[in-house]
Protein backbone atom coordinates (compact mmCIF):
# COMPACT_ATOMS: atom_id res chain seq x y z
CA UNK A 1 0.00 0.00 0.00
CA UNK A 2 1.34 3.39 -1.01
CA UNK A 3 1.02 6.77 0.64
CA UNK A 4 -0.61 9.12 -1.85
CA UNK A 5 -2.05 12.58 -2.32
CA UNK A 6 -5.04 12.78 -4.66
CA UNK A 7 -5.57 16.22 -6.19
CA UNK A 8 -9.15 16.72 -7.34
CA UNK A 9 -10.62 18.59 -10.35
CA UNK A 10 -13.48 19.79 -8.19
CA UNK A 11 -14.23 19.42 -4.51
CA UNK A 12 -16.12 16.40 -3.25
CA UNK A 13 -19.85 16.84 -2.80
CA UNK A 14 -21.02 17.37 0.78
CA UNK A 15 -24.50 18.08 2.07
CA UNK A 16 -24.80 21.49 3.67
CA UNK A 17 -26.01 20.05 6.98
CA UNK A 18 -24.49 18.95 10.25
CA UNK A 19 -24.98 15.30 9.15
CA UNK A 20 -22.48 15.43 6.28
CA UNK A 21 -19.66 12.89 6.51
CA UNK A 22 -17.01 15.15 4.95
CA UNK A 23 -16.30 18.87 5.18
CA UNK A 24 -17.18 21.07 2.21
CA UNK A 25 -14.43 22.24 -0.16
CA UNK A 26 -12.07 19.25 -0.20
CA UNK A 27 -9.51 19.66 -3.01
CA UNK A 28 -6.68 17.33 -1.91
CA UNK A 29 -6.71 14.06 0.00
CA UNK A 30 -3.71 12.48 1.74
CA UNK A 31 -3.89 8.85 2.70
CA UNK A 32 -3.11 5.23 2.00
CA UNK A 33 -4.04 3.84 -1.39
CA UNK A 34 -5.95 0.63 -0.66
CA UNK A 35 -6.97 -0.23 -4.21
CA UNK A 36 -6.88 1.03 -7.80
CA UNK A 37 -9.74 -0.24 -9.91
CA UNK A 38 -11.29 0.54 -13.28
CA UNK A 39 -13.65 3.12 -11.78
CA UNK A 40 -11.27 4.92 -9.44
CA UNK A 41 -9.34 4.50 -6.21
CA UNK A 42 -10.13 3.32 -2.70
CA UNK A 43 -8.25 5.43 -0.17
CA UNK A 44 -7.99 5.50 3.61
CA UNK A 45 -7.60 9.19 4.42
CA UNK A 46 -5.16 10.81 6.83
CA UNK A 47 -5.84 14.45 5.91
CA UNK A 48 -8.39 16.39 3.86
CA UNK A 49 -7.32 19.82 2.55
CA UNK A 50 -8.88 22.73 0.67
CA UNK A 51 -7.47 24.27 -2.51
CA UNK A 52 -5.04 26.43 -0.49
CA UNK A 53 -3.62 23.42 1.35
CA UNK A 54 -5.34 24.20 4.64
CA UNK A 55 -6.35 21.15 6.65
CA UNK A 56 -10.10 20.67 6.85
CA UNK A 57 -10.07 17.35 8.69
CA UNK A 58 -7.71 14.65 9.90
CA UNK A 59 -10.50 12.20 10.74
CA UNK A 60 -9.80 8.86 9.08
CA UNK A 61 -12.31 7.90 6.38
CA UNK A 62 -12.38 5.28 3.65
CA UNK A 63 -13.45 6.85 0.36
CA UNK A 64 -13.98 5.38 -3.10
CA UNK A 65 -13.19 8.26 -5.47
CA UNK A 66 -13.96 7.99 -9.20
CA UNK A 67 -11.20 8.73 -11.72
CA UNK A 68 -13.37 11.50 -13.18
CA UNK A 69 -12.87 13.53 -9.95
CA UNK A 70 -9.08 13.10 -9.85
CA UNK A 71 -6.76 15.55 -11.61
CA UNK A 72 -3.63 13.65 -10.62
CA UNK A 73 -2.33 11.26 -7.99
CA UNK A 74 1.00 11.86 -6.27
CA UNK A 75 2.53 8.56 -5.07
CA UNK A 76 4.98 9.36 -2.27
CA UNK A 77 8.46 7.79 -2.39
CA UNK A 78 9.23 5.29 0.32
Amino acid sequence: MSQVTAFLHTSLFAFNTSERHIPAGIAAIDGTLLERHAGGILISTTQLCDQKGRELSSESLTLDIPWSKIDHLHIHAK
